[in-house]
């Protein structure tokens, strides 16, 4: 058993370093390398960019998006709209040209490629809005935007807090702390902001006191107030 998991390890530890995607030229030819995975047979997969123009080609600082005289590329997809002369990457998926903002290959609609930047991840702002992936994040003021959990996607300016694109429906924004994970509180209630997404974006744990709560050590996903423990969804055994 201690034999099959070291190979396992060493495995693993072996493909995280091999398998790099990039941009390769090869015999006057560009592709884009990157892992392929199908029933456990890891593989390098090469798309080759056809259109490319291989005197100007240019691979761009972040490694995902090239460059030449004639496109911009994401990967190995030819990015519409934008203009090479003026395309810079910003980040691994967030990049700009004159005229307007991208994620990965995609426009961002209404953005202002003048004053675009990105902010961490895939965050991003002009000097109208903020946007998270190629979504704008409505009623977000500029100015005042920070993101505040990168990893959860939780940010906030002055008029409140959002996870990624949509804004919480959150009672008091004064107090709204993180308890772990996707379960955060404030002075009125518990929340899991993680039901944002569910059909009615409701995301208040009804019953779970504020005051007293707290995540339970070892038990992703579990929480404890003075009345008991709480998954998320209803009162569980603490045990």
């Amino acid at each position: 058993m201690k034999k099959i998991l070291l190979f396992i390890i060493i495995s693993i530890s072996l493909l995280s370093c091999s398998f790099e995607q990039g941009y390769v030229v090869e015999d006057g030819k560009v592709y884009f390398e990157k892992p392929n995975v199908k029933d456990f047979i890891y593989n390098k997969g090469r798309e080759r960019i056809t259109d490319a123009d291989i005197s100007t080609f240019e691979i761009l600082e972040k490694g995902h998006y090239a460059k030449d005289r004639k496109n911009a590329y994401y990967e190995a997809e030819i990015i519409e709209e934008a203009d090479p002369a003026t395309f810079e990457a910003l980040g691994k998926m967030i990049a700009r040209d004159k005229n307007s903002g991208f994620f990965e290959e995609r426009k961002i609609q209404d953005s202002d490629g003048k004053t675009f930047q990105l902010i961490t991840g895939l965050y991003s702002k002009d000097k109208d809005r903020a946007y998270y992936c190629e979504d704008s994040i409505a009623g977000s003021d500029v100015n005042s935007f920070e993101v505040v959990d990168k990893e959860n996607r939780v940010s906030k300016d002055k008029n409140g807090y959002y996870r990624s694109e949509r804004k919480l429906p959150i009672k008091d924004p004064a107090t709204f702390t993180k308890i772990k994970d996707d379960f955060w509180k404030d002075q009125y209630y518990v929340y899991d902001i993680s039901k944002i997404y569910g059909h009615n974006s409701e995301i208040v744990l009804e019953g779970v006191d504020p005051k007293t709560v707290k995540a339970v050590f070892g038990r992703n996903g579990l929480l404890k107030d003075k009345y008991g423990c709480h998954n998320g969804y209803e009162r569980v055994d603490c045990d």
